[in-house]
């Protein structure tokens, strides 16, 4: 599992996109890096892009991966993840239906342009898909 990331501080943005087979382990670390960074006190809109990313594994640790989300420098943020496959739509929308309850502002969608749109982001799909691909770079 790779996530690579990037602040667009003007947007107060997050930017997030994840591949390879999900690992709890690397997640944990990648939480402790990025989302208890002093940064993220700014954040108030993070993007995810799990388009690339096995969520299989993730269903076992979901209570774990949800109680990460409470523990978060910036708890009001709103979250949105783009999702393209039935596993991670499912483990996306589990994980959603109970951050929601706890109060989090959380939405997933299946296209860039739905996803820009909840976001409210000053965005075209083109600008957003070259800032992903330059985050591997």
């Amino acid at each position: 599992m790779i996530i690579y990331h990037q602040f667009i501080e003007n947007e107060n943005l997050l930017i997030q996109k994840a591949s390879g087979e999900w690992s709890t382990e690397y997640y944990i670390k990648y939480v402790d890096t990025v989302f208890r960074n002093k940064k993220m006190t700014d954040v108030k809109k993070v993007f995810t892009d799990f388009r690339f990313i096995n969520l299989e594994k993730a269903f076992k640790d979901l209570d774990f991966i949800i109680s990460l989300r409470e523990n978060m420098v910036n708890l009001n943020y709103l979250s949105v993840v783009l999702v393209n496959s039935p596993t991670t739509t499912v483990v996306t929308h589990l994980y959603q239906k109970e951050t929601i309850s706890k109060g989090f502002n959380q939405n997933y969608c299946t296209t860039m342009q739905k996803a820009l749109d909840l976001l409210d982001l000053d965005i075209n799909e083109i600008e957003m898909e070259n800032l992903l691909k330059k985050m591997e770079n």
